[in-house]
């Protein structure tokens, strides 16, 4: 483990990280994600990682801006569950009939996204 890894993990332990998991993390920062004009994203699917990998990517001294990159998620969060809950037409016969399966019949559900309520 290298040193900048050692101290981190020292760092983190306060915070209930592994070593281990923060060696695995800044691999997969500096492998599996791209950084341009300050905000990283992952190759996988383009999307800002949650805010404390940005926050580790600062630390193990990537060149993001963390400010920008959270700004960035934050608006495509923003948009993605604007775009959801235009889209939602309520839950399918699948989806109700799952959840009569496990809460019974009768009970209230709530899309927590939407707001939309229904009965099983």
């Amino acid at each position: 483990m290298s040193l900048l890894s050692r101290l981190l993990a020292e760092e983190y332990a306060a915070e209930d990280w592994r070593s281990d998991e923060v060696e695995r993390n800044s691999a997969s920062l500096r492998n599996d994600a791209t950084i341009k004009n300050g905000v990283i994203r992952w190759k996988s699917n383009n999307s800002v990682p949650p805010a404390d990998l940005v926050d580790h990517a600062v630390k193990i001294g990537l060149p993001v801006n963390a400010a920008k990159s959270h700004a960035t998620r934050d608006k495509e969060t923003r948009a993605f569950l604007r775009q959801y809950r235009r889209n939602y037409k309520g839950p399918s016969a699948e989806e109700r009939a799952e959840a009569r399966a496990a809460h019974g019949p009768g009970v209230a559900l709530t899309n927590v996204i939407t707001g939309h309520k229904w009965t099983t």
